[in-house]
């Protein structure tokens, strides 16, 4: 959703990680909001499991390789991975972050039961909307998304202060990079 709040914005910090032409990130800044969208309902309402795992996974590797890319042209920009409303920038914790939501699409894909077929998701809908909207499995669900993203923050930001910290300081007047 915060993707969607600064659709101008986002598409700036598309163009800013400099990995595809012009035209391609303007259509993937409007196609990736309603992408992960799309994927997150899925997953809430357990459709199409395998597939949404497949289609996560494909974008998180993407994600991951563009990250890496501008790491290593030692790049200092954006994540604009919760969208505008975040203001951290990459690093490696964020790379972290990635793969072990990667591992986590591998083991949905690997576990989930193979449901295709419309007519599966239709049988089960009514009843797996009635289970997800019961008080019973709201505050424990939204707990455990709480609790999943709070860690993921402080894998991500543990990691970026070891690589910070594991970092020789160099001054600027004899740094390899003065200039850049």
């Amino acid at each position: 959703m915060g993707k969607l709040v600064n659709r101008v914005r986002f598409e700036k910090a598309v163009l800013d990680y400099d990995i595809l032409p012009s035209g391609v990130a303007r259509v993937y800044s409007v196609v990736l909001p309603w992408t992960e969208l799309t994927l997150a309902l899925a997953l809430i309402m357990g459709l199409a499991l395998r597939l949404v795992a497949c289609v996560i996974a494909a974008l998180l590797i993407s994600f991951v390789i563009a990250i890496v890319i501008n790491l290593r042209r030692s790049r200092i920009l954006e994540c604009h991975c919760y969208g505008v409303l975040s203001a951290t920038t990459i690093g490696w914790g964020t790379v972290v972050r990635d793969v072990v939501l990667l591992a986590l699409a591998i083991i949905l894909f690997a576990l989930a039961p193979n449901i295709i077929s419309p007519m599966n998701w239709f049988s089960n809908l009514k009843q797996d909307v009635l289970l997800f909207f019961s008080v019973n499995t709201v505050l424990p669900l939204g707990l455990l998304v709480a609790f999943g993203f709070l860690t993921l923050r402080l894998i991500e930001e543990g990691v970026n202060l070891g690589h910070r910290v594991s970092q020789p300081r160099s001054s600027s007047h004899g740094s390899p990079h003065a200039g850049h």
